[in-house]
């Protein structure tokens, strides 16, 4: 893990005015959708780059199928001593290499998480991610702070909603565009009994 945080692994890069943040109201009081931004890795200027939703939406071409994984890392916030993430962390990355799906959704994702995901070269070269752990526009206020979703996708984003049920949990909609067809793919972490507050 010590190569993935070298260099310009914690180096991460806003474009403003690349995406305005937007609010879908619904019907009854506060509860919202918030249209997000993607990122995309960019070598030039060795960090993370917010990519505007649905601009490069024929870049896929036309596809035969498509390959989508859904993993719960499991953060070590409950016994963490049984977990192991220093050897979980790794093993991850190289199933994710190893499986090379256009869609990956992974649950119960943390910062330290998801800066080890975004230092992994094989992510950086093949992959849109949903969350970066800096700026104003990441998991401070985002998707994965202190823990969530995150998505990572070989399809640019046609667009990424974020819903936010409350200060812990949330779900993602990633749209992306395939054959000409616009494709929603949800990724949420449902409450569990391990926990007396677990609905929080």
């Amino acid at each position: 893990s010590g190569s993935r945080r070298g260099g310009g692994g914690q180096q991460y890069q806003q474009q403003r005015g690349a995406h305005t943040q937007q609010r879908r109201h619904t019907p009854g009081g506060g509860a919202h959708w918030t249209l997000r931004p993607g990122f995309r890795f960019n070598p030039a200027a060795g960090a993370w780059t917010e990519v505007a939703n649905g601009s490069s939406r024929d870049a896929a071409g036309v596809r035969s199928s498509l390959s989508v994984i859904s993993f719960n890392v499991l953060f070590d916030t409950y016994d963490a001593d049984k977990i192991s993430t220093p050897l979980r962390t790794p093993a991850l990355l190289r199933l994710l290499a190893l499986h090379s799906a256009d869609i990956v959704c992974l649950q119960e994702v943390k910062p330290a998480f998801l800066s080890e995901i975004l230092a992994d070269p094989f992510i950086r070269q093949e992959y849109f991610v949903s969350d970066i752990p800096s700026g104003p526009e990441s998991s401070v206020s985002g998707s994965v702070c202190p823990y969530g979703q995150l998505v990572l996708s070989r399809i640019p984003f046609e667009s990424l909603w974020l819903f936010k049920f409350s200060a812990k949990k949330c779900v993602i909609i990633a749209e992306v565009r395939v054959n000409g067809r616009r494709i929603a793919v949800p990724v949420v972490h449902l409450p569990s009994s391990h926990h007396m507050h677990a609905m929080e």
